[in-house]
């Protein structure tokens, strides 16, 4: 199967044969190149000590009208809906709270730890500070800093958490409950705020708030640490937050501030012909 899906996808790889079978090993070589938690890398690898082998006809039996795909033709489908930004769910939508464990609320609670960032949107529309914002993660990164960004992804991957490589459903909208990279989308409020709540693995509880006021944006990471150890990791981080989350908050608003400039652009451009 992997060098059949390779085929699709255009890639020659060559699979090497190991003289011992270690399925806690394989597990940690898949959270690091897919984006799946350990957890259920360890339940997909223990599964493959059993054989899957089509043993009757009985499928096409007594479901004659469903015809199913070959597997050459379902892979090239999947990478053609995700290329396309059509896929519609992904594996953590129908699974259970293992590993879709967000917690909604609409307000972090009283978080003990906090790192707050103003910037001013000197006269910005609320709508394109929005839009600034759900366009982060994924394939256009975090703006800023993208290399830290990556470091902590790859530390996440080797403590089974789920690193950066899940990536997001689509690359320019965000639904509640959507993935995007190490966090999940808590709360939208359209044109005002964004909540992010974070599933690297941390010593505590950990949001990402964008907050759209009237004059500027307010981004806060909010830290409910767990004990001393979560304490020590918050301000062990501190000095790197100094520089993230500072320049992603003025990043956004410069990408905000480039929309609106093409925007005026536009619009000069179709004034005369409309005339």
């Amino acid at each position: 199967m992997m060098l059949r899906a390779g085929w699709v996808m255009g890639l020659r790889r060559l699979l090497v044969p190991v003289p011992v079978i270690s399925p806690r090993l394989s597990s940690f070589w898949l959270i690091l190149f897919t984006p799946i938690p350990y957890r259920m890398a360890a339940a997909l690898i223990e599964g493959l000590k059993s054989e899957t082998v089509l043993q009757n006809d009985h499928a096409r039996r007594y479901f004659p009208e469903i015809i199913p795909l070959d597997y050459e033709s379902a892979v090239a489908t999947a990478i053609a809906e995700m290329e396309d930004d059509q896929v519609i769910s992904r594996w953590c939508d129908s699974s259970n709270d293992l590993f879709c464990d967000i917690q909604h609320q609409d307000d972090p609670g009283t978080p003990i730890l906090r790192d707050r960032r103003e910037i001013l949107l000197h006269g910005l529309a609320p709508n394109l500070v929005y839009a600034a914002i759900k366009s982060i993660g994924g394939s256009d990164g975090w703006l800023a800093y993208d290399v830290l960004w990556r470091i902590r992804g790859f530390l996440d991957k080797l403590v089974g958490g789920y690193g950066l490589n899940r990536g997001r459903r689509q690359q320019k909208e965000l639904r509640l409950g959507d993935a995007l990279d190490f966090w999940k989308v808590a709360d939208l409020k359209e044109n005002k705020r964004v909540l992010l709540l974070a599933q690297m693995k941390v010593p505590g509880r950990a949001w990402l708030e964008f907050d759209i006021q009237a004059d500027r944006l307010v981004q806060t990471a909010h830290f409910h640490p767990r004990g001393l150890l979560g304490r020590l990791y918050w301000y062990s981080v501190w000095p790197f937050h100094g520089l993230v989350f500072k320049n992603l908050a003025q990043k956004i608003v410069g990408r905000a501030a480039s929309m609106s400039l093409n925007q005026n652009k536009s619009d000069g451009e179709e004034t005369p012909a409309s005339q």
